[in-house]
């Protein structure tokens, strides 16, 4: 092994024991995917008391492993893509285990009044009819057949959304009315 590699494996590996401590005394329920695919494989199936940081753990030090045999088989573009991989990796854990006692906290809920409730309706309804708006423009300009084909799907889609967004809007309205007339 090259000197380098050899102090830049050390600091990794000193960086996973870190790691590991910290994660021996965080105790999470976390059912969910933590991180971006392409960082880390999603678990599938957790065995036995193996928790999901536990679980991204192993596979940092599988990682490692495998870069320990690419610097001994001396193939510099394997170290250096490893190296960032797990480097990143590491970053992405210690940002997780900051923020684990913020994912504890349950968020607190407002009851929203049925006209708050009403005024969200009615913004969705609007963003709606925009996003239709402008997949109209689009389907008049464009010729070719397959992409019209797709836009016209898309509008369709939108006009159930619509449809739907419409109806909960008229119960809602109905609400209100009946409300109204209960408190006169």
């Amino acid at each position: 092994m090259i000197r380098n590699d050899t102090n830049l494996f050390n600091r990794l590996t000193q960086q996973l024991e870190q790691l590991s401590q910290k994660i021996a005394c965080v105790t999470d329920n976390e059912t969910e995917y933590l991180f971006d695919p392409h960082l880390f494989q999603p678990p599938t199936q957790i065995k036995g008391q193996l928790s999901i940081l536990q679980h991204y753990l192993a596979q940092i030090k599988k990682n490692v492993a495998y870069l320990k045999q690419t610097i001994d088989n001396d193939q510099p573009e394997k170290v250096a893509y490893l190296t960032e991989k797990i480097t990143n990796q590491i970053i992405a854990m210690h940002r997780e285990l900051a923020t684990q006692s913020l994912r504890k906290i349950p968020p607190v809920k407002v009851k929203e009044t049925r006209y708050e409730t009403h005024c969200r309706y009615l913004e969705y309804q609007r963003r709606l009819n925009s996003m239709k708006q402008e997949l109209e423009y689009t389907l008049n300009t464009t010729t070719y057949s397959t992409q019209r084909q797709h836009i016209i799907q898309k509008i369709a889609a939108l006009d159930v959304r619509l449809y739907r967004c419409q109806q909960a809007i008229a119960k809602l309205e109905k609400q209100l009315e009946k409300d109204n007339i209960n408190f006169n």
